[in-house]
Order: C-alpha cells, then structure tokens, then sequence
C-alpha cells in the first residue's frame, strides 16, 4: 500500500493541476521511482474524478497529465485498470450513483489518449462483472454497467465529448473509440453480448431510474450501434459454433441475440415455430442476405431436442 507521504504529496500536485499548473516532470520523477507512488497518483486522481472536483471545461488539463505521465511509466496501464475495476479502493467514494457518470467520461478519455486499450477494460472490467453478476447486490459494481453504456453507445456524452474534442482533439495521441472497437476481434467482442443476455433471466432489484443498467437494455442498447452487426457478422461461422450454439445460453437466447444484432429495431424475436422460421429463410432466397445464412446455420447447428423451445 502507498504511504501516507507519498498520498498526501501527490494528492496536493495533483489538486493544483487545475488548468495547467502541475509539474509534470516533478511527479514523473516520483512514480519513476517509487511504484507506491504511482498508486498514489492513480487512486487520487480517481477519486477526484468520481467526487466531481472537475468538470469537463477542467477535466482535459488533468486528462492530459495522465496521458503524459501513462506514456512515460507503461505499469501505470494496469494500475488505472486496477482502479477502474475496484474504485473504492482508491479512497473513499461520493454516496449515491452520480459518480458512474463522472468516472465513465474519465475512461472513455483515457482510452482516446491510449493510456490503455479498449480489450484490456472488457477482459479485466466488463467480463468479471458480467461473469459474477447474480452474486452482485445492486448497485454494488453497477459503475461498470453504465460505462459499458458509455464505452459501446456513447449516447448519454454527446454533448461531452464534442466540447472535450476541441479542447483536447488535436493532440498526436488522441483518437476516437470507433477504431477500437471496430478492431476487437469479433469472438471476444460476442462473448460480451452472450453473458448479457444471458444474465438477463437473473432478477435484481434495480430501481426505475437504473433500468436501462439492466442487462437486456444495455444488450439492445449496444446492439443498435450500426457498427455492431458490421463486427459480429464479419465472421459468421465463428459466431455460430464459437457462441450461438452453446451450452451456457438456451437455443432460444441464442436465437434472441442473433436477432438482435441483425434487427435492433425489432422489439421481439420473431416465432420460433419450424414452419414458420424456414418459411422466413425461404421468402428471403431471391435476397439472401448474410443474416438468413447465420440463422439457417444456427438452425441446423442447435441440439435438435431443444432447437424449438422458448425457454
């Protein structure tokens, strides 16, 4: 653990890095030395972000710190992962829920500084939460539900991102999200839409205001991206054998998720009765599309004693 020097040290620089006037290369030096202190420097600016000390006329300047000083020291990549996964661990938290917004935005620049990559935060963040999910009592890690919002929609920080893209969009290391997430390998990518539509049959008590934290909605959520059936169909065979059929989701989820990654727009999945399913495929023949070839392989590829059950 980081001692209380080193906190109190680099708490007060990093404080004063409101707009421009932190030193650099006084920390630099600090955390080159002492990892303890680069954990230091990691947890204070977390908690900083998540308590609302900046805002986003502010948050660029200290964005812009930590993308200096995540260049100049690699280890510091697994130290925000670390954080981002376990943020009250950094010290002590603001009460409520208001603080998810605050620490997604934070990421989301991160990621456009390259401070990390995009497969690190689904492997170390998004895949435990979803893979432990029942054992979680809402809202205890519902921070990585909303950034996973923010990290595959960006929807709810249009208005942020467009002031923060002026601020800080010219600088060498600066990028948007699409070129991440269009160069995740599809089966990794999947993998993240089956656990959550297969932790949608899990029954929490989430309020009304947090409903679309549910894993259903952020499933349809993401899938309504229009770069999202572009990834998860570019390999069609694999998403097949490697996740539609699959033991730890029914036939009929996986039928579910196809259908949502080829029809976002579509409220319900369409009958699962034989007849009528290959009657669909067959209506499509003069237009076959790559969603009719998925879903007659899907058909042909489902355990034949569940392939029509709709549980």
């Amino acid at each position: 653990m980081p001692n209380q020097i080193n906190v109190a040290d680099i708490s007060v620089k990093v404080r004063v890095a409101i707009p421009n006037h932190i030193n650099i290369a006084d920390i630099s030096a600090k955390i080159s030395d002492d990892e303890a202190a680069g954990q230091s420097f990691v947890s204070t600016v977390i908690v900083l972000v998540c308590s609302g000390e900046y805002s986003k006329h502010s948050l660029p300047a200290l964005v812009t710190v930590c993308a200096e000083l995540s260049t100049q020291h690699s280890y510091l990549e697994g130290l925000w992962i670390s954080a981002i996964n376990s943020p009250a661990q950094c010290g002590k938290l603001p009460e409520g829920t208001d603080w998810w917004r605050s620490l997604s935005l934070f990421v989301i620049l991160l990621l456009r500084y390259q401070c990390f990559n995009l497969w690190w935060l689904i492997y170390y963040v998004i895949y435990p939460y979803l893979y432990k999910f029942s054992e979680y009592e809402w809202p205890a890690n519902g921070h990585v539900a909303h950034l996973m919002l923010a990290l595959f929609t960006e929807v709810e920080y249009a208005a942020e991102t467009q002031t923060l893209d002026a601020a800080i969009g010219s600088h060498s290391a600066f990028r948007h999200l699409d070129a991440d997430r269009r160069a995740l390998k599809p089966v990794r990518f999947t993998t993240m839409l089956k656990l959550l539509i297969r932790n949608s049959a899990v029954e929490k008590d989430i309020p009304p205001a947090h409903q679309h934290l549910q894993p259903l909605a952020v499933l349809k959520s993401i899938c309504s991206q229009t770069w999202v059936p572009e990834l998860c169909l570019s390999s069609p065979e694999k998403l097949v054998d490697s996740h539609l059929v699959d033991r730890e989701i029914t036939p009929h989820n996986a039928q579910s998720l196809l259908h949502l990654i080829c029809n976002p727009a579509a409220p319900d999945l369409p009958s699962t009765e034989p007849k009528e399913l290959i009657g669909n495929i067959l209506k499509t023949m003069d237009r076959w599309t790559m969603r009719s070839l998925i879903r007659s392989t899907l058909l042909i590829s489902l355990p034949s004693p569940r392939i029509w059950r709709s549980d």
